[in-house]
């Protein structure tokens, strides 16, 4: 329980909007264990700073990062949870398909292949490696397209 409490506090460190819509829940007993799955609909939409931390290799790449900012991005996944006779969680899984969710929100696998690279998000589990966002506060890279030189050539 701790490991999902913590990771529903960093999105809420780092997105600025987050849903979750259930699309199915199945309920299996086996002996004294329960396991539901819950197939879902996950939304998110970061802001600036969120995604400048969570996808480092966008820090500099304008472009990108606005494509991701304030866009609401709907990941499809699974969560699967473990009972024991005594209604405690016992083992607690995700499934996530952040890289479909990606392509739809931009457009082609070179973009997603870019976002990812390095990302503090887990693709396939969509959990946050990182604490914070000003854990990972680094220097911005300066796009060469702002450089003096660049616009006066």
């Amino acid at each position: 329980v701790d490991t999902v409490v913590t990771q529903w506090r960093r999105y809420c460190s780092f997105l600025a909007y987050t849903r979750y819509q259930p699309l199915a829940i199945n309920v299996t007993t086996v002996g004294e264990l329960t396991v539901v799955e819950a197939d879902s609909i996950f939304s998110i939409c970061a802001r600036r700073d969120g995604v400048v931390a969570l996808y480092p290799s966008l820090n500099g790449d304008l472009e990108l990062t606005q494509k991701l900012s304030g866009s609401i991005i709907n990941i499809h996944g699974k969560y699967r949870f473990m009972f024991d006779a005594g209604g405690m969680i016992t083992w607690f899984s995700a499934e996530w398909d952040l890289v479909d969710a990606l392509q739809h929100a931009l457009g082609n696998l070179g973009d997603v292949s870019t976002v990812l690279s390095d990302a503090n998000i887990s693709a396939s589990t969509g959990q946050i490696l990182v604490e914070d966002v000003r854990a990972q506060q680094t220097e911005t890279r300066v796009d060469p397209r702002h450089n003096v030189e660049f616009l006066l050539s």
